[in-house]
């Protein structure tokens, strides 16, 4: 582990700094982490993404799991849902879930989905 901050201060949580140019970066980050690292976050929020002096910074991987696992497209689901729910509070437009999960995914969510988001 490493420290993500500066001058001994972590760095702000998008929960206390957010801008709506980040929306498009969070997305951008679930999308490269789930197709070059075969992850999905499955606790993906404003209080896991650290914002650096330049980037985004995802933490928190405890719940992650592979894209094989059974429940990775109900956990990515509540993910984007959770994205959204913040961006929409900080009065940012956002695309829907099913648009999102494809962007991301190359797939339509599958209709066996048991994500009650």
């Amino acid at each position: 582990m490493e420290f993500i901050g500066s001058d001994g201060k972590p760095y702000p949580v998008l929960a206390e700094r957010a801008f709506g140019s980040d929306y498009r970066k969070v997305v951008t980050l679930a999308k490269r982490l789930y197709r070059q690292a075969g992850l999905v976050h499955a606790d993906l929020s404003e209080y896991n993404i650290f914002r650096g002096k330049t980037e985004l910074v995802l933490f928190d991987f405890a719940s992650a799991v592979d894209i094989s696992h059974p429940q990775a497209q109900d956990f990515l689901i509540r993910d984007l849902n959770n994205v959204n729910r913040f961006f929409i509070k900080q009065k940012v437009s956002v695309e829907g879930v099913d648009r999102l999960f494809k962007r991301i995914t190359g797939n339509e969510i599958q209709a066996d989905s048991k994500s009650p988001f």
